[in-house]
């Protein structure tokens, strides 16, 4: 049976590199493969750009957050060892998780007067938006 859901998704993954590529700075763009893309809600209000990314089974010390005056970019590797030795057996599981999204953003955005927070697997970012943004970007940290 054919899965519609997925090939849309593929479709839109496709499309995201296509616009990243062609219309945005030259940026890093991760291959879909080894990373996933998280699901993600980016609206306006009338003093600021809010951005709510999904990213379950992550802590917040595993997510990289970089702001830039027209783009979100977000970053999570996560791995995850477990050794168990008793007489007879010897259990050995590794399992990892990573995440990349590159979001631009509809307007310009102060990356000083930005703020994010992280409550059950969901990532908020609100940043004020602005009519002359400073040229560089920059790390913040998640409360």
């Amino acid at each position: 049976m054919y899965d519609w859901f997925e090939e849309m998704n593929r479709i839109r993954e496709q499309m995201e590199r296509m616009f990243q590529s062609n219309f945005l700075p030259s940026r890093e763009i991760v291959p879909s493969k080894s990373f996933r893309v998280p699901n993600c809600n980016v609206f306006e209000t009338e003093k600021s750009v809010i951005a709510d990314i999904e990213l379950p089974g992550v802590e917040k010390e595993d997510i990289q957050l970089n702001v830039l005056e027209q783009a979100f970019e977000i970053k999570v590797e996560k791995k995850k060892e477990v050794e168990k030795k008793t007489e007879n057996q010897f259990l050995y599981r590794s399992a990892s998780r990573s995440y990349y999204r590159y979001i631009p953003l509809p307007k310009k955005i102060i990356p000083e007067k930005t703020t994010a927070e992280f409550k059950n697997g969901l990532l908020r970012i609100t940043a004020q938006k602005a009519e002359q943004g400073s040229k560089k970007g920059r790390k913040i940290q998640i409360k």
